[in-house]
């Protein structure tokens, strides 16, 4: 069976636009998680061309307006801190899902998250659910403004001691000075773990 090439020649198309996002490119395939397995999926998604809402929808095209929708890009997470957005992308790139990073204010195409002046990562329409379902097992969310952190810390991010506000190096899982367990949700720690005094 041959790969059709729509999706990468599509995408690499945005590559060449004037303000060059950052693109990255993979074979296309079915996806793995689709708006049937998702009908609870963001009332949000809507056909770039007549703003029809795609909620529950699975089809190529837009029922109202006819326009085909699979390759088409849509704002997937969006953050004020540019290495969350290198996060989710290089996320992204780990279940080979092509995506575009784009630098907040130049966006010519539709953002979902209503987050056009941050940075933003956009993925085909097609991979949408997918992407949503991967990122939030990730982030625990998907649009984050200035002052707004991921629920969840992110391997290898340096965080702060919940019981006694100490910096961690990312790779601790406890905290170096009150042997604190680090929380995994970013809410209340475990029960420290001390040896006798």
């Amino acid at each position: 069976m041959t790969v059709p090439q729509e999706l990468p020649q599509r995408w690499q198309d945005f590559h060449d636009l004037p303000y060059r996002p950052e693109v990255s490119v993979f074979p296309d395939r079915a996806p793995r998680v689709s708006g049937e397995d998702r009908v609870d999926a963001d009332a949000a998604l809507v056909c770039p061309r007549c703003k029809y809402s795609m909620r529950g929808i699975v089809a190529r095209y837009c029922p109202e307006c006819g326009f085909i929708l699979e390759y088409e890009p849509v704002t997937v997470f969006a953050a004020a801190s540019v290495s969350l957005i290198w996060t989710a992308r290089f996320v992204l790139n780990g279940v080979q899902i092509s995506n575009m990073v784009v630098m907040g204010g130049c966006d010519p195409f539709t953002s979902l998250l209503g987050t056009e002046s941050m940075p933003h990562v956009m993925v085909p329409m097609k991979f949408y659910h997918e992407a949503v379902e991967v990122l939030d097992g990730v982030f625990g969310g998907r649009c984050f403004p200035l002052g707004k952190e991921p629920l969840r810390p992110l391997p290898g991010q340096d965080w702060i001691c919940p019981a006694c506000k100490e910096a961690n190096p990312g790779t601790f899982e406890v905290c170096w000075h009150c042997c604190q367990v680090r929380p995994t949700d970013g809410g209340a720690a475990g029960t420290p773990e001390r040896g006798p005094e």
